[in-house]
């Protein structure tokens, strides 16, 4: 008996999977609250938009850019 079992290959996979699922949960919630997701740009086109800064096609350009 000297291999590995499923039990033990379950426990090590679970040791690695907990750790790592933490860590993207800890780092995507932290690129959120940091303002990665371009809410704030969005914002900022849609006032530039208002204020007639930016004509509608430049608006629409600018958001396929930023991906929306």
């Amino acid at each position: 008996m000297y291999g590995i079992g499923i039990t033990e290959l379950f426990v090590m996979l679970l040791v690695i999977a907990i750790p790592v699922a933490i860590g993207v949960l800890i780092v995507s919630g932290g690129l959120r609250v940091a303002g990665f997701r371009g809410d704030e740009s969005g914002k900022l086109l849609r006032e530039r938009l208002a204020r007639g800064e930016i004509t509608r096609a430049e608006f629409e350009d600018a958001q396929r850019i930023l991906g929306r």
